[in-house]
């Protein structure tokens, strides 16, 4: 009977440290996994702040190309104008006093 005691005993501490190393592998893997975890989260963190500031950049130069090229067109309409109507105004102000005076 003691001898049966005995055994019941020496499976039950094999059971507890199976169990306690079980516990302590588990911890370990966990901790791992955690750093693994955030390792990535940091990388694709920082891989989307800098995509995200090289379409930022991208997007800058666009609009300030697309603002010259408007400001441009603008400025070569204006001096279009100014040019008609340096050459053309005296003449273009006899046809609108015709027009006006023939209604």
């Amino acid at each position: 009977m003691d001898k049966v005691i005995e055994t019941i005993y020496s499976i039950e501490e094999r059971a507890q440290r199976i169990m306690e190393t079980t516990s302590n592998e588990k911890n370990a893997l966990k901790s791992e996994y955690d750093a693994k975890k955030s390792a990535y989260e940091k990388d694709v963190t920082d891989a989307t702040d800098k995509k995200i500031s090289e379409l930022g950049c991208l997007l800058k130069k666009q609009l300030d190309d697309e603002y010259n090229q408007i400001k441009k067109q603008a400025q070569d309409t204006i001096a279009s104008l100014n040019q008609t109507y340096e050459t053309k105004h005296a003449e273009m102000a006899k046809e609108i006093f015709k027009q006006i005076t023939e209604v």
